[in-house]
This record gives C-alpha cells, structure tokens and sequence, in this order.
C-alpha cells in the first residue's frame, strides 16, 4: 500500500504508536455485527463539510451532483492525472478507542469488541475499471499493526446500453486484536490503471465505523440471504405462501445496473401481499451458549437485515423482521418486531449521465432480550402492505446472540 504525504504525517504524528506497511491478514466477515454499541465514530461521513476531518486528501475532490445522500461525495478529485497510475489516491481517519464513549480500558485488553465498516460505491463511467476500497488499520502500538481491508469494484450489466448510477454497499465485521488503541480508516480510490490512468471516476459516501461487542455466536441463520437459490432451510408456517428468492436481473430488470445487496439472489414478497417466510433455530444445538444462562435471563438475540423496494414504497409494500420465542413445548414465550422499513430511490439526472434511478438499500438492526425458558427462536421476513403484491426485498439477515 503506498502511503501519501498528507496521510503519512498524520499517522506519524500519534503518540507512541508505530505505523507500517502490512497485508491485509485479517479477513472480514461480509455482514455487520447487530447492534452497534457507539453511533458512527467518522466525523463528515459523506463529504457534507468538505474534506473537513479527513487527513491526506490534497488529490481528492467533492462531487457535488451524484451522491448517495446529502450533498455531497468524495471522489479522486480532478488533480489525479497529475499522479502515476500505479498509485491510490486515498484519505483517512483515525478513532482513538480509549477515547469512544462506551468503550472501556477493559474491553480494549479484553479484545471483546468488533469493529463494523461500511461504504457506498458508484461510478460515473460505465466500464471505467475504477474502483473504491477503505482498509481499515488496527494498531496495538507495536511496529507491525494488524490489518484489513474490504475492496469493492463497481460492475456494469453488459447488456446496459448507457453509463448509470448505481449505488453499491460494501460492509465488513472484525474483530479488533486485544490491546488495539487507534484504529485508521483509509478510503481509496483505485485507477482503471493505463493507458488511461486518468480514468478514476468513482464515488465514495456514506462512510460507517461502528463497534459491537463480540456476540457469543456466529450468525445463527443458514442461507441468509437465499443465495442457494431456493428457499433451503426457509419456511411458511401454516400453509401460507412463502416469499421466494429472486436474482437481481429478475427483479430489476435486463440491464438495470442496481443489484442484489451482496451475491445474486434476495428474498422477494413477488405477488403475493403479506407473505413471510421463517427459519428456526434451536438453541440446544447453538455452540458458544449455556441454557443455564438462557433461563437466567442473561442472553439477548441481536438481528440485522437489509431491506429495499424498486417501487420505492409506492404500493405501500413494507418490510420488519419478527422474533418469536418458544419454550420446549413449542409454547409462545412472545414475539417481538421492530419498526416497519419503507423502501426509498434516488433519481440522477444529472449532465454527464441520463438519468438513472438507483434503489436504496435500508439497514435495520437492533437486539431483544431472550425469555428465560426459551429452547428456540423463530426469524420472519414479513413483507406486509401491498394490496396485490408486495414488490420489497429481503438480503443479508443476520441473526446472533450476546451476552447482556
């Protein structure tokens, strides 16, 4: 990784830490960890404030007209055909955990907190062979800190027949080594590399740094976001029409460059109003946890998912999880949902573009405390409203259980 100027001094200047190059050793899982203990800890996520916080972004720009939200978006910035191909034009942040509200001396040694990343990528150009990343640097203090990355490279339908917009969301979990004090965010804009090395038209905005607590469990639920294809390991209780699994191409149609949040295949409600689809899990078979601390009251179920609409709400088509708790008898201990998402879109007509309509991606996460007794867990998409159909989606559910 080549480091900049700017950046350089920047990280040279925190105290008693020592900064090197390094791989990315460590790999992060594709999905957030539920429930977040801090709000976001980047200061001007989205460019709303310039390069305002952000070290080494002399090569960078502030694209004003197509962004993800607000008003503005980074991007490589019109200086770049002054720098080698071969060369990143990046910016960073650093977070000074000893210093995040929520976050103790003790959880630092104890290396139980996970770190949550989270960007939105598009390009300007179709085909330019740009691409974005953010590499996160976890530092204990010693001479070789902990490394890792997530790299997102925008693709084009080949059947589009015209550059658009389209907003992808790249999102990563980690587990921060004991120890580790500073954590460096590091966005990065990659050139198509030459002959044109000019050619770094993407975008980057909406950056997220969040930090879980570590939960007990790995994500509980299998086929979480219907990449087999089929509705395995799913099901509609009581003979209901379930939701199915849908391929980006189908559901956006030939060509249209919005996709599937990650992988190919989202869960789709289709033409049917109401429907759900389920998945259990029993806890006696759940590696990491006790039923003694079960029936102590002691654990909570933590979810996260990610919901969007093509029609954006339109047809009044909405999406929530449901939790249900259930003894060993299969008796009802309760349920409990959060807030219904309505699903939103973003029109860019601007100059350089025809106008694209890109759909929004909406997370939703949260936790529920477990009723003590309880031997099993129901996880339900429901995809309510819609009085003939339901046109929202369903990717990337997550489902894991912590501590309290």
């Amino acid at each position: 990784m080549t480091f900049r100027n700017g950046i350089l001094s920047l990280l040279v200047a925190l105290p008693g830490v020592a900064f090197a190059q390094c791989p990315p050793i460590l790999t992060p899982s594709p999905v957030f960890a539920p429930n977040p203990i801090t709000r976001n800890l980047l200061v001007n996520p989205g460019a709303e404030s310039g390069f305002t916080s952000w070290g080494g972004a002399y090569e960078s720009g502030v694209e004003t007209g197509n962004v993800h939200s607000g008003l503005n978006a980074f991007t490589a910035g019109p200086n770049f055909s002054s720098v080698p191909f071969n060369t990143d034009v990046e910016m960073q942040q650093t977070i000074d955990l000893s210093k995040v509200a929520g976050i103790s001396a003790a959880d630092l040694a104890a290396g139980d907190l996970v770190a949550n990343l989270s960007f939105w990528y598009g390009d300007q150009i179709a085909y330019s062979g740009s691409s974005g990343r953010v590499h996160l640097f976890l530092t204990t203090g010693t001479p070789t800190p902990t490394c890792t990355e997530v790299e997102l490279k925008l693709t084009t339908n080949p059947n589009s027949s015209a550059p658009a917009l389209a907003w992808t969301n790249a999102v990563g979990s980690i587990a921060i080594p004991p120890g580790t004090q500073y954590i460096n965010y590091i966005m990065g804009f990659l050139p198509s590399g030459p002959p044109s090395f000019t050619n770094n038209t993407g975008i980057i905005d909406d950056n997220v740094l969040t930090i879980s607590r570590r939960p007990l469990t790995s994500n509980l639920l299998l086929n979480p976001g219907a990449e087999s294809g089929a509705l395995t390991h799913w099901f509609a209780r009581n003979g209901a029409t379930p939701a199915a699994p849908v391929n980006a191409a189908t559901y956006f149609g030939p060509g249209d460059p919005n996709a599937a949040h990650s992988g190919n295949y989202m869960f789709y409600g289709g033409s049917t109003p109401n429907a759900y689809v389920s998945q259990t899990v029993a806890l006696s078979s759940v590696a990491g946890i006790a039923l003694a601390d079960v029936d102590a009251g002691l654990l909570t179920a933590d979810y996260g998912f990610w919901y969007a609409d093509k029609n954006g709400g339109t047809d009044g088509a909405e999406g929530r999880i449901t939790l249900g708790f259930f003894d060993a008898n299969l008796a009802s201990l309760g349920q409990m949902s959060p807030s219904e998402l309505r699903g939103t879109t973003s029109t860019y007509p601007q100059s350089a573009l025809p106008a694209s309509v890109s759909v929004n991606w909406l997370y939703e996460t949260g936790t529920f405390p477990i009723p003590p007794a309880t031997r099993s867990i129901v996880y339900t998409m429901d995809f309510n409203g819609g009085s003939s159909a339901n046109t929202g989606v369903f990717d990337d559910n997550v489902l894991t259980i912590s501590r309290r």
